[in-house]
């Protein structure tokens, strides 16, 4: 891994230019003498070489000069620069990746990732462990993504990540999601609240700026539902969010085809987990939408296979 430049395309890629070729492409059609082309048709074969553009939109029984258009275009879209007139806005997120890419990529920390994931998680009992073993390549899928570190080294102790992905109601995220301890850093006698201490704060201050309405956490399994209770608790002391944690349980997973198309809900038991969920926002645009059943239908359908789980993997 050795990523020192990161090249992109500016036109059309990291600003929206269609709206100034619009109107440049009819300004040089004045300058030109000539009538207003259709803008639709314009926007339609922004892209294609000039030539065949205008075949496309030229005013009938007018004989048009690609080289005159493109010469007044050139001169018109000049003239805005100089008086500051462009208008050609970034598309949306672009200020944040680009800002992101320059401030907090760390070539070191990413190969870090890369180790543990080729050298540690690859051999570890972690009952989920397949989460896990292609986790450098699954960042960018995240909204954001911590890892956690002894100050002035790049060993990892921990990671964790803010997730929506398509997978979940626009208006929520998924909270410490892929969270991972590194075995060398688990102790037998108290599981440390790398969670509750460092990855949740810094998520729901992240999920804030991304405009969701709700974040939540889960936990597997309608036994360990004690486990939640306690996060959210130790939460609620520490930080100025009322959690939410209803006599429910409810599907985090969704499947989705190799095109990262919808196909529905997954309905393998253990994606039916405990959540608790905030509210970041005082007046939210919908309710916390995420799919659930009742405990009693849960009890009917899936306790049991849960419980013979549990028992397989503890």
């Amino acid at each position: 891994m050795n990523k020192k430049l990161i090249l992109f395309d500016y036109d059309g890629t990291i600003v929206d230019s269609a709206k100034m070729i619009v109107k440049g492409a009819i300004e040089a059609f004045r300058m030109c003498g000539l009538p207003d082309p259709d803008p639709n048709k314009v926007r339609e074969n922004i892209g294609k070489p000039l030539a065949t553009a205008l075949d496309a939109y030229a005013p009938e029984g007018y004989e048009v000069n690609p080289e005159m258009i493109s010469n007044a275009y050139r001169k018109w879209y000049a003239e805005q620069g100089r008086l500051g007139l462009q208008d050609e806005p970034l598309f949306p997120g672009m200020f944040k990746l680009i800002h992101d890419l320059k401030n907090n990529f760390n070539e070191d920390l990413f190969q870090s990732l890369v180790d543990l994931q080729d050298n540690v998680i690859k051999y570890d009992n972690h009952r989920n462990i397949n989460n896990y073993k292609n986790i450098a390549d699954d960042v960018e899928k995240f909204d954001c993504f911590e890892v956690l570190t002894p100050k002035g080294s790049d060993e990892i102790i921990a990671f964790s990540g803010l997730y929506n992905n398509n997978s979940y109601p626009e208006n929520c995220a998924r909270s410490c999601t892929r969270t991972y301890n590194n075995p060398k850093f688990r102790s037998k006698f108290k599981w440390p609240r790398y969670n509750e201490d460092y990855f949740i704060p810094y998520e729901l201050g992240y999920a804030t700026k991304l405009k969701y309405e709700y974040v939540f956490i889960s936990v597997e399994l309608k036994l360990r539902r004690r486990v939640l209770a306690n996060v959210t608790n130790y939460l609620e002391n520490n930080l100025p969010y009322k959690w939410t944690y209803e006599n429910r349980m409810y599907n985090t997973c969704r499947q989705h085809n190799d095109k990262g198309d919808y196909l529905g809900l997954n309905p393998s038991p253990k994606c039916y987990q405990n959540v608790a969920y905030t509210s970041l926002v005082n007046n939210p645009t919908q309710p916390f939408l995420l799919p659930s059943v009742s405990m009693e239908e849960y009890d009917k359908n899936f306790s049991k296979t849960q419980v013979n789980r549990l028992r397989r993997e503890f």
